[in-house]
């Protein structure tokens, strides 16, 4: 096949690590954390089409469930896992006399084990900023197509500014991978959110409960010279233990050198806090 998924528009977009039910942005990390002894469930339904890449004529699609838990060990200290399950079906034809390639095929993607621990916190009437660090693990799930085949180490750094009605996320992490050739391209990945409330109501029983709109910038840049960039709007519904979210993520930057690679995201999931 002349024009291979590159690991930068495969990889599953790994759900932002969760610091609540309805904090931070859909696709972004966060700085907040819940609190001590706190686990947080988060669960992402991703639907795409490939995109061809060169002169490769693509007909498919993608379907990932993208499982996050967070388990806050201390007020400033939060383990994090991510688990991606990836189907996809279709077929890729590369330019004559190649042969259509079969893409039909389910599987894991790469799992990631990171730390979150609280750096710097400022809080205010009504609002708080807080810096955080995050660093990490790679483990490739070997399985092809859906899988790096990289162990890598992660480093990175997320920033937070939340006041009553709005909150600003902004978080960089660098990849360094072990693979060979494009898999063991280093990767840095970086994400803006702003957050605006829209409407805050209380229920007949008293819960209170939030609708909020969310603007991102999702990009992704290899060693390789590979660029994603997406812009990412969407709502979150926030309940006082859930929260339901969708997304569009929309590509505005896909210089992939000829790989293929994802176009629209449509996005669909929840938060859940114990």
């Amino acid at each position: 096949m002349t024009a291979r998924i590159a690991a930068v528009a495969i990889a599953v977009a790994v759900a932002a690590a969760p610091s609540g039910a309805g904090a931070g942005g859909i696709h972004s990390n966060t700085a907040l954390s819940p609190g001590r002894g706190q686990f947080v469930y988060r669960g992402q339904l991703r639907f795409h089409r490939l995109v061809g890449g060169g002169d490769t004529a693509v007909a498919a699609d993608r379907l990932a469930i993208v499982n996050v838990g967070l388990w806050a060990v201390h007020e400033r200290l939060a383990i994090i896992g991510v688990v991606p399950l990836v189907a996809q079906t279709g077929t890729a034809r590369p330019p004559a006399p190649g042969e259509a390639v079969d893409l039909d095929d389910i599987g894991a993607g790469d799992a990631r084990v990171m730390a979150k621990l609280r750096l710097l916190s400022t809080d205010g009437r009504g609002s708080t900023a807080r810096v955080a660090a995050v660093a990490g693990a790679v483990v490739p799930s070997h399985d092809a197509p859906f899988s790096s085949e990289s162990y890598g180490a992660i480093a990175g750094v997320v920033a937070t500014l939340q006041t009553l009605e709005r909150s600003i996320d902004v978080d960089a992490a660098w990849t360094f991978a072990t693979g060979d050739g494009a898999r063991g391209d280093d990767a840095l990945a970086y994400d803006a959110a702003y957050t605006h409330t829209l409407i805050t109501d209380q229920s007949m029983d008293g819960d209170i409960w939030q609708l909020r709109a969310v603007i991102e910038v999702n990009g992704s840049s290899t060693t390789g010279g590979r660029h994603m960039v997406f812009a990412s709007p969407g709502l979150v519904l926030v309940l006082p233990e859930i929260a339901v979210e969708l997304s569009a993520q929309v590509p505005v930057v896909r210089d992939l050198g000829g790989d293929i690679a994802p176009g629209t995201v449509a996005v669909a999931g929840f938060r859940r806090t114990w």
